[in-house]
């Protein structure tokens, strides 16, 4: 939903959006994997460290990292995303 309307809105890209979705199943996936016990910093370290063990891992790649934060960053910018 947030997403179709950040794309009805102008503000982000269908193919953003489609990266945002497919890097966001990574995240989840591997949050529900690792959890985040032992992971210091708030929750932009979080993700940022996440983004980077996805992109070590080899399941997403760094240009896919950079548009899923750009997104979020968007996101939240808009007031689409808290």
């Amino acid at each position: 939903e947030m997403l179709a309307q950040a794309v009805d809105q102008g503000i982000i890209t269908v193919a953003e959006a489609d990266n945002f979705a497919m890097v966001h199943l990574e995240l989840d996936e591997q949050l529900a994997t690792e959890g985040t016990e032992g992971m210091i910093g708030n929750a932009d370290d979080v993700q940022a460290d996440s983004l980077a063990k996805l992109v070590d891992a080899g399941k997403i790649s760094q240009a896919q990292a950079d548009t899923f934060s750009k997104v979020h960053d968007l996101l939240v910018e808009v007031g689409l995303m808290q």
